[in-house]
């Protein structure tokens, strides 16, 4: 019930910041809530008692029966946020944080991934939504041995981040 999450809110919002003034509030994960429980909540004030807004891209919320990344789907859903939703409320202020990502590894249903598959998936999800530049992409990607070689292509080049991603073991750097 929207209208008894934001009476919790508005409480607990005024707690959070006589305790701490710089606390950052995230609203909690909107998984299988649907966009109308947050349409809701902005009517209700939302944008006044937090900082930022929970989003949880599990990919059976998006589709049926399919269980890989929805990379096109979640980025639509943070497009729509940012460029629709937000903007009738002048919430432009609200982060969108991925608080929660991840695939099953049940084996039995729905059917799961390997460790593997789902720390690819991770990474597709780094890649994707959470604003990762290219050198942080690599140092993910080369501290958690994803792969043999790798090629950076930016169109943001500099001769700083080449020296950097050089330095980081990438295989070639291209611009």
């Amino acid at each position: 019930d929207p209208a008894e999450y934001m009476e919790l809110l508005r409480h607990a919002s005024e707690e959070i910041r006589n305790a701490d003034p710089d606390a950052k509030i995230i609203m909690g994960g909107l998984a299988g809530l649907g966009s109308q429980y947050l349409d809701t909540c902005l009517q209700a004030g939302l944008a006044d008692y937090v900082d930022a807004i929970a989003y949880h891209p599990y990919p059976d919320a998006l589709t049926l029966f399919n269980y890989t990344p929805q990379e096109a789907n979640c980025r639509y859903i943070v497009n729509w946020l940012r460029n629709w939703l937000l903007p009738q409320y002048d919430a432009n202020h609200l982060e969108i944080w991925l608080t929660e990502v991840g695939w099953t590894t049940c084996t039995i249903s729905p059917p799961g991934v390997s460790e593997d598959t789902q720390a690819d998936y991770m990474l597709r999800t780094f890649i994707n939504y959470a604003g990762m530049d290219g050198v942080d992409i690599l140092r993910y990607v080369k501290d958690n041995d994803r792969f043999e070689e790798v090629i950076m292509l930016t169109a943001f080049g500099s001769l700083e981040t080449a020296i950097e991603a050089l330095s980081l073991g990438v295989f070639d750097y291209i611009t």
